[in-house]
Protein backbone atom coordinates (compact mmCIF):
# COMPACT_ATOMS: atom_id res chain seq x y z
CA UNK A 1 0.00 0.00 0.00
CA UNK A 2 1.76 2.99 -1.11
CA UNK A 3 1.89 5.64 1.87
CA UNK A 4 0.24 9.43 1.43
CA UNK A 5 2.77 12.10 2.33
CA UNK A 6 1.14 15.02 4.28
CA UNK A 7 1.56 18.82 4.05
CA UNK A 8 1.74 20.79 7.33
CA UNK A 9 -1.04 22.39 7.08
CA UNK A 10 -2.91 18.65 7.38
CA UNK A 11 -1.06 17.90 10.23
CA UNK A 12 -2.10 20.54 11.86
CA UNK A 13 -5.87 19.78 11.16
CA UNK A 14 -4.99 15.72 12.42
CA UNK A 15 -3.58 17.51 15.44
CA UNK A 16 -6.32 19.59 16.61
CA UNK A 17 -9.35 17.20 15.18
CA UNK A 18 -7.10 14.99 17.90
CA UNK A 19 -7.11 17.43 20.60
CA UNK A 20 -10.96 18.82 20.09
CA UNK A 21 -11.67 14.74 20.67
CA UNK A 22 -9.87 14.38 23.45
CA UNK A 23 -11.12 17.80 24.68
CA UNK A 24 -14.81 16.14 24.22
CA UNK A 25 -13.80 12.49 25.72
CA UNK A 26 -12.52 14.65 29.06
CA UNK A 27 -15.89 16.66 29.08
CA UNK A 28 -17.75 13.29 28.80
CA UNK A 29 -16.01 11.68 31.42
CA UNK A 30 -16.19 14.84 33.70
CA UNK A 31 -12.95 13.34 35.32
CA UNK A 32 -11.65 16.57 36.35
CA UNK A 33 -14.81 17.63 38.26
CA UNK A 34 -15.15 14.17 40.21
CA UNK A 35 -11.47 13.81 40.99
CA UNK A 36 -11.48 17.75 41.76
CA UNK A 37 -14.80 17.94 43.86
CA UNK A 38 -14.02 14.42 45.42
CA UNK A 39 -10.22 15.45 46.49
CA UNK A 40 -11.70 19.11 47.54
CA UNK A 41 -13.70 17.26 49.85
CA UNK A 42 -11.66 14.69 51.26
CA UNK A 43 -9.29 17.58 52.05
CA UNK A 44 -11.63 19.60 53.66
CA UNK A 45 -12.74 16.57 56.49
CA UNK A 46 -9.09 16.34 56.76
CA UNK A 47 -8.53 19.53 57.87
CA UNK A 48 -11.21 19.22 60.15
CA UNK A 49 -10.01 16.53 61.64
CA UNK A 50 -6.87 18.27 62.70
CA UNK A 51 -8.32 21.31 63.86
CA UNK A 52 -10.86 19.09 66.50
CA UNK A 53 -7.79 16.82 67.38
CA UNK A 54 -4.34 18.60 66.45
CA UNK A 55 -1.58 16.49 67.72
CA UNK A 56 -3.76 13.34 68.55
CA UNK A 57 -2.88 10.09 66.73
CA UNK A 58 -6.04 9.83 65.81
CA UNK A 59 -6.60 12.88 63.62
CA UNK A 60 -3.40 11.48 61.72
CA UNK A 61 -5.22 7.98 61.86
CA UNK A 62 -7.90 8.86 60.20
CA UNK A 63 -6.76 11.22 57.18
CA UNK A 64 -4.59 8.16 56.64
CA UNK A 65 -7.24 6.11 55.88
CA UNK A 66 -9.33 8.72 54.31
CA UNK A 67 -6.64 8.90 51.43
CA UNK A 68 -5.87 5.10 51.16
CA UNK A 69 -9.30 4.88 50.67
CA UNK A 70 -9.61 7.32 48.19
CA UNK A 71 -6.47 6.32 46.38
CA UNK A 72 -8.21 2.59 46.47
CA UNK A 73 -12.02 3.94 45.05
CA UNK A 74 -10.00 6.03 42.16
CA UNK A 75 -7.88 3.24 41.12
CA UNK A 76 -10.77 0.80 40.99
CA UNK A 77 -12.42 3.68 38.77
CA UNK A 78 -9.86 4.02 36.48
CA UNK A 79 -9.36 0.36 35.86
CA UNK A 80 -13.12 -0.41 35.76
CA UNK A 81 -13.34 2.60 33.09
CA UNK A 82 -15.51 4.63 34.91
CA UNK A 83 -13.08 7.66 35.18
CA UNK A 84 -10.97 8.13 31.71
CA UNK A 85 -9.18 10.14 29.85
CA UNK A 86 -10.15 8.21 26.77
CA UNK A 87 -13.27 7.13 24.69
CA UNK A 88 -14.77 4.02 26.02
CA UNK A 89 -14.37 2.20 23.07
CA UNK A 90 -11.21 1.87 24.25
CA UNK A 91 -9.61 3.97 21.12
CA UNK A 92 -7.51 6.40 22.37
CA UNK A 93 -5.70 9.23 20.57
CA UNK A 94 -2.48 10.30 20.90
CA UNK A 95 -2.95 12.83 23.56
CA UNK A 96 -5.38 10.95 25.54
CA UNK A 97 -2.51 8.36 25.91
CA UNK A 98 -0.21 11.07 26.95
CA UNK A 99 -2.67 12.11 29.72
CA UNK A 100 -3.35 9.05 30.74
CA UNK A 101 0.69 8.18 31.84
CA UNK A 102 1.14 11.75 33.18
CA UNK A 103 -2.10 11.30 36.13
CA UNK A 104 -1.06 7.44 35.97
CA UNK A 105 2.06 8.49 37.47
CA UNK A 106 0.88 10.82 39.70
CA UNK A 107 -1.65 8.37 41.02
CA UNK A 108 1.48 5.95 41.50
CA UNK A 109 3.66 8.65 43.41
CA UNK A 110 0.51 9.35 45.21
CA UNK A 111 -0.29 5.67 46.47
CA UNK A 112 3.82 5.30 47.08
CA UNK A 113 3.56 8.15 49.48
CA UNK A 114 0.34 7.04 51.32
CA UNK A 115 1.91 3.66 51.87
CA UNK A 116 5.14 5.60 53.41
CA UNK A 117 2.55 7.99 55.75
CA UNK A 118 1.44 4.38 57.31
CA UNK A 119 4.64 3.33 58.23
CA UNK A 120 5.90 7.06 59.34
CA UNK A 121 2.24 7.13 61.57
CA UNK A 122 2.84 3.11 62.63
CA UNK A 123 5.74 4.19 64.59
CA UNK A 124 4.81 7.91 65.82
CA UNK A 125 7.01 9.90 63.20
CA UNK A 126 4.35 12.65 62.49
CA UNK A 127 6.95 15.29 61.60
CA UNK A 128 7.62 14.05 58.46
CA UNK A 129 3.89 13.46 57.16
CA UNK A 130 3.72 16.96 55.87
CA UNK A 131 6.88 16.26 53.59
CA UNK A 132 5.16 13.37 51.66
CA UNK A 133 1.45 15.67 51.17
CA UNK A 134 4.48 17.95 49.79
CA UNK A 135 5.66 15.72 47.60
CA UNK A 136 1.95 15.20 45.84
CA UNK A 137 1.31 18.51 45.88
CA UNK A 138 4.64 19.04 43.65
CA UNK A 139 3.68 16.16 41.10
CA UNK A 140 -0.33 17.62 40.96
CA UNK A 141 1.04 20.65 40.28
CA UNK A 142 3.56 19.35 37.50
CA UNK A 143 0.72 17.24 35.85
CA UNK A 144 -1.34 20.07 35.88
CA UNK A 145 0.98 22.21 34.02
CA UNK A 146 1.43 19.18 31.55
CA UNK A 147 -2.31 19.24 31.45
CA UNK A 148 -2.74 22.83 30.47
CA UNK A 149 0.15 23.07 28.13
CA UNK A 150 -1.60 20.00 26.46
CA UNK A 151 -4.95 22.15 26.25
CA UNK A 152 -3.65 25.18 25.58
CA UNK A 153 -4.97 26.77 28.41
CA UNK A 154 -3.37 29.84 29.49
CA UNK A 155 -5.63 30.86 32.14
CA UNK A 156 -5.17 27.33 34.11
CA UNK A 157 -1.44 27.08 33.02
CA UNK A 158 -0.82 30.72 34.61
CA UNK A 159 -2.86 29.89 37.93
CA UNK A 160 -1.17 26.75 38.39
CA UNK A 161 2.50 28.18 38.01
CA UNK A 162 1.44 31.18 40.71
CA UNK A 163 -0.05 28.15 42.65
CA UNK A 164 3.53 26.68 43.01
CA UNK A 165 5.18 29.72 43.36
CA UNK A 166 2.92 30.54 46.71
CA UNK A 167 3.58 26.52 47.32
CA UNK A 168 7.59 27.22 47.40
CA UNK A 169 7.37 30.83 48.98
CA UNK A 170 5.82 29.24 52.10
CA UNK A 171 8.78 26.81 52.42
CA UNK A 172 11.38 29.27 52.08
CA UNK A 173 10.07 31.19 55.30
CA UNK A 174 11.54 27.94 57.16
CA UNK A 175 7.85 28.20 59.18
CA UNK A 176 8.41 24.24 59.28
CA UNK A 177 10.83 23.78 61.60
CA UNK A 178 9.17 26.42 64.32
CA UNK A 179 5.76 24.37 64.50
CA UNK A 180 3.76 21.40 65.84
CA UNK A 181 3.36 18.80 63.10
CA UNK A 182 -0.47 19.27 63.29
CA UNK A 183 0.13 22.92 62.12
CA UNK A 184 2.46 21.72 59.51
CA UNK A 185 0.00 19.54 57.95
CA UNK A 186 -2.70 22.18 58.05
CA UNK A 187 -0.59 24.25 55.96
CA UNK A 188 0.06 21.56 53.38
CA UNK A 189 -3.64 20.78 53.03
CA UNK A 190 -4.62 24.23 52.85
CA UNK A 191 -2.13 24.33 49.98
CA UNK A 192 -2.99 21.04 48.19
CA UNK A 193 -6.98 22.14 48.78
CA UNK A 194 -5.73 25.10 46.50
CA UNK A 195 -3.99 23.19 43.99
CA UNK A 196 -6.60 20.77 43.73
CA UNK A 197 -9.36 23.88 43.02
CA UNK A 198 -6.80 25.32 40.32
CA UNK A 199 -5.46 22.10 38.89
CA UNK A 200 -9.11 20.41 38.47
CA UNK A 201 -11.94 21.95 39.27
CA UNK A 202 -11.13 25.32 37.66
CA UNK A 203 -9.41 23.38 34.51
CA UNK A 204 -12.95 21.06 34.19
CA UNK A 205 -15.36 23.74 34.27
CA UNK A 206 -12.71 25.97 31.50
CA UNK A 207 -12.79 22.43 29.58
CA UNK A 208 -16.68 21.83 29.58
CA UNK A 209 -16.66 25.67 28.27
CA UNK A 210 -14.28 25.31 25.08
CA UNK A 211 -16.45 21.85 24.46
CA UNK A 212 -19.53 23.78 24.36
CA UNK A 213 -18.45 26.26 22.45
CA UNK A 214 -16.64 24.23 19.69
CA UNK A 215 -19.88 22.10 19.84
CA UNK A 216 -21.87 24.83 19.11
CA UNK A 217 -19.68 26.21 16.39
CA UNK A 218 -19.75 22.34 14.58
CA UNK A 219 -23.28 22.57 14.73
CA UNK A 220 -23.58 26.07 12.86
CA UNK A 221 -20.98 24.94 10.50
Amino acid sequence: MEEKNINEQESLQIIQQMLVQTRNNVVKGKIFLWVGYSLALLFAVSLACLLIWRNQPMSFNIIWWLLFTYAVVIGFCFRVGKLSFGSHDGVKTYIEKTLHTIWTSVYAMFLILILTMGVDILYGDYDTLYLNMLVVNCCVVMAGIATSIIFKSKHVNVSTFLTGIFFSQLLNFGTFATRTPWRNMCSVLVVGLLIIIVVFIIQGHKLNRVAKREMEEQNKA
